[in-house]
Formats: structure tokens, C-alpha cells, sequence
């Protein structure tokens, strides 16, 4: 289990039980136990400076307002911070906003329990995975490879990253063999094992 002791996660969400239900997948799933809350829009940009989570769990409609409309000051005035859109809206709603911003992870609230913790441990130790020495990763992947690799991870065909890429077929497949070349795996099945 990954060092979880210096993980600070901001859950920003208006609905109570959506609240403590990511806090108990949170709590005992994933045992990070460093987790803060907040209900209101309008205190959110206060909150991520006064207690400088690491991750931001990020909803989208507030009674305030939508939070994509300061998701870039966030990007900006916190470029460290790691950010997961969850919501009730399907993913194809935000394709502007994850092309735009790649790190950007993103969960649908509708997803059965398991489906969720997973995106959330990925989310949460994704870049310590990448860089984790028992992957024997020497090299450091560039951004590219990086979205590809989540893409991957995500299940995703080598056509389907490419028509979302805008990039041809050939291209995807040529990074896709790199990332193998790299991470010392010969198929996506152990690629998913080596990030499971």
C-alpha cells in the first residue's frame, strides 16, 4: 500500500451524502485519513489556500454556481494540486476541459462503489505509480505519454485515444509500444496489472 500519511484531500461537493460516502471510501478503502470538506462554492478558493490539500475531488453544480467557472484561477493559483471532476454528468460533457487540461481526472457519480474506489486510487497514487521503482520505470514518461498511458488504463482502444486525441491510429500505436518499451511490459494486460 502506497504512503498515504502526506495526502491531503479536498472534497468539494454541496451534497452530504456524497460527502461521507467518498470519506468512508476514503477512510477505510484507501486509509487516508487527512480529509476536508467543503459545501460552498464560494469558499472553496480560501479553503485549498488555507489547508493546501494535495488532491481536489471536485464537483460541478453548486447552488452557487458552476465550479468550471473558476477552474482555472485553481489551475493557476495552484498548479500543484491534483484535480478529479466528479459529477452526476456524463464525460462527454467535459471533453472541452480534459483536452485542455490533461492531468485533470475525471469520475461519474453514477459508477458502482468498487468502480469509484478504483478511479480514486488511481487518481490518488497515479503519479507515485508512474514513478514507483518496482515498475522499474528508469526513464520519465513525457506528457504525452502519461495521457496516453491513463487512457490506457482506462480501458480505452488505440482508435477510440485516437479520434479523442485528434491524432492518427499509427501515432497512438507507436507511443503505446514506448510506454511497453519503458515500463517493461509486453501487452496492456500486464500493463493494468503493473498499475492494479
Amino acid at each position: 500500500m502506497p504512503d498515504t500519511s502526506k495526502k491531503r484531500i479536498l472534497i468539494a461537493d454541496d451534497h452530504s451524502i456524497i460527502l461521507s460516502g467518498i470519506k468512508m471510501i476514503l477512510s477505510y478503502k484507501l486509509k487516508i485519513h487527512n480529509i476536508i470538506e467543503c459545501s460552498n462554492l464560494n469558499t472553496l478558493i480560501s479553503q485549498i489556500k488555507e489547508n493546501k490539500p494535495t488532491h481536489l475531488i471536485l464537483d460541478v453544480s453548486f447552488p452557487e454556481g458552476s465550479s468550471l467557472n473558476i477552474l482555472d484561477e485553481i489551475i493557476l493559483g495552484f498548479p500543484e494540486l491534483k484535480i478529479m471532476i466528479f459529477t452526476m454528468h456524463p464525460k462527454i460533457m467535459f471533453d472541452h476541459i480534459l483536452k485542455k487540461y490533461i492531468d485533470i481526472s475525471f469520475c461519474e457519480k453514477k459508477l458502482a462503489e468498487y468502480e469509484i474506489t478504483q478511479k480514486l486510487e488511481q487518481f490518488i497514487h497515479f503519479n507515485e505509480k508512474l514513478l514507483d521503482s518496482k515498475t522499474k520505470n528508469k526513464s520519465k514518461l513525457s506528457k504525452r505519454e502519461q495521457e496516453i498511458l491513463k487512457l490506457l488504463l482506462e480501458g480505452k482502444t488505440t482508435q477510440t485515444i485516437a479520434k479523442e486525441l485528434f491524432v492518427k491510429s499509427n501515432t497512438i500505436s507507436t507511443v503505446k509500444n514506448r510506454l511497453f518499451e519503458k515500463l517493461h511490459v509486453s501487452n496492456i494486460v500486464e500493463l493494468i496489472q503493473l498499475y492494479n
